[in-house]
């Protein structure tokens, strides 16, 4: 259960992770999605650290955090009222002007209590889950006002990281990216099968380069046969009658050609489909079966092309290519850019929630430093600028999306011109995700110096548990 976030070299399993998915991210041209959501802020939390003045605002506010909390958690028939309690108790927490440290020590205690009987009823023994929570309780008893400032503003941090992850699980583009053994899935597929449509993917490369060669030389014999037929305006020689024949099979064999080279260009896609985990299901068929369509309709016309003899006439010839060059102006080449810019789409959404995953842990081993007494505000002000790449990268994706679904209602020079911008939108995206890559591992770094240790910087069952619990009632009931 265990993984590291680590500074440097990027080793640990999430800066791996990440790195890979930036890196594959950069390959494909950007295409449709939904619009993405953002999430609302964190409310402001006095940085003051004078002791708190008792008003009757104040003690309304953090009425649920001292004795009403407790009473309401004892009373609570289900571990799901007790969550909510602790929720509310959380939001007052976040709006209130100023806390004490009996205030937030009240509220601390008993969200971990709530986190250590889910221990036991999942009976998580073995990764001492009951015994690390309970050593971060023992802590409370030693915060100081300063202590409580600091706890109360990174509780804040994490609760807008909880309503931020439960504003993506109701986003029509990305509810479909879920945290399965830490890396972001759409859906499962077995290795067998991603291995298999990755050697297709191999092979499809290899025949799609292959046939582009042989478009390049049948083009340059087309482009040779037409210079020599210039000399035959107005002739019948046997020589110029031989030549018109000949450029009749060069355009015929470069027709083909072309649309071979494309099948082949659909065939990668579609091994790309099958292999892609950041799809979900519904549209990895969507998409597979308007490949398939648009293929079919590319092999028809190759039949009609393939039938063409000496006989048919110039004319005939010309609308046969006519069409095809509609059917790849208006058609095909839109297909085309449309499903692989699907794909990175998808995998820029998928690591974008990856992303945020990663917040939520660097505000998580914050809490654990701040609950240790440590100053955490290099540290924070660190894990600050991630998180602005990180809200920068969304900005640039949405953009992105906005663009491509503006261009399916466009045509011709408009709609090739709106890619182009949604492409920028796409690359810019991937220049912030750079930039979130080096701005984590600054984070992580000013974490360790400000005292963090390896097993601070783990994420255990024990955080699972803790947060498990008011993430779900936040998704169900966003503040």
């Amino acid at each position: 259960m265990k993984v590291k976030i680590q500074e440097g070299n990027m080793n640990g399993k999430a800066l791996a992770l990440l790195t890979m998915a930036i890196l594959a991210v950069a390959v494909l041209p950007s295409a449709f999605a939904e619009e993405v959501q953002s999430a609302p802020a964190a409310p402001e939390v006095n940085a003051g650290v004078n002791a708190p003045v008792t008003t009757p605002k104040l003690v309304s506010a953090l009425s649920v955090v001292k004795k009403t909390i407790r009473e309401r958690i004892q009373e609570a028939p289900t571990a799901a009222d007790k969550l909510r309690t602790l929720v509310e108790a959380r939001r007052k927490i976040a709006s209130a002007a100023q806390v004490s440290a009996s205030d937030i020590r009240a509220y601390m205690r008993e969200k971990f209590q709530v986190a250590i009987d889910r221990c036991k009823e999942l009976n998580l023994t073995r990764t001492d889950c009951e015994e690390k929570l309970r050593r971060r309780v023992q802590l409370l008893e030693k915060l100081t006002a300063r202590d409580a400032v600091r706890l109360t503003r990174i509780e804040s941090r994490k609760l807008a990281i909880a309503t931020k992850l439960a504003n993506l699980k109701k986003d029509a583009n990305l509810r479909h990216m879920e945290l399965r053994d830490r890396v972001i899935r759409a859906r499962e597929i077995a290795s067998s099968k991603i291995n298999a449509a990755k050697a297709r993917f191999s092979r499809a490369v290899e025949k799609y380069n292959k046939a582009k060669n042989v478009l390049t030389k049948v083009r340059g014999d087309f482009v040779q046969t037409r210079e020599k037929l210039k000399a035959c305006a107005g002739q019948n020689t046997s020589e110029c009658e031989e030549l018109r024949l000949e450029i009749k099979e060069h355009a015929k064999n470069y027709t083909l050609r072309f649309l071979e080279m494309n099948l082949e260009q659909f065939d990668k896609l579609k091994s790309r489909i099958e292999s892609a985990e950041d799809l979900d299901e519904e549209t990895a068929n969507t998409l597979l079966e308007r490949i398939e369509n648009k293929s079919a309709e590319i092999r028809e016309l190759m039949d009609r092309i393939s039938a063409v003899t000496n006989e048919t006439s110039k004319e005939d010839i010309q609308k046969l290519i006519d069409e095809v060059k509609n059917v790849w102006h208006q058609d095909v080449k839109y297909v085309l850019t449309r499903t692989a810019g699907f794909l990175q789409t998808n995998r820029m959404g998928g690591v974008y929630v990856k992303l945020v995953h990663l917040e939520k842990r660097l505000d998580n081993t914050l809490a654990k430093l701040a609950e240790r007494g440590l100053d955490t505000t290099a540290a924070e002000s660190a894990v600050d600028t991630f998180n602005e790449k990180v809200e920068e990268t969304r900005t640039h994706y949405t953009a992105a999306i906005d663009k491509f679904k503006e261009a399916a209602g466009l045509t011709g020079e408009e709609r090739a011109a709106a890619i182009r911008e949604a492409q920028s939108h796409m690359s810019e995206a991937k220049a912030s995700l750079r930039e979130a890559q080096q701005a984590l591992r600054d984070a992580v770094k000013t974490i360790k110096d400000t005292g963090a240790t390896e097993e601070d910087l783990e994420e255990d069952e024990a955080d699972e548990v803790l947060d498990a619990g008011e993430d779900e009632i936040a998704a169900a009931e966003p503040a």
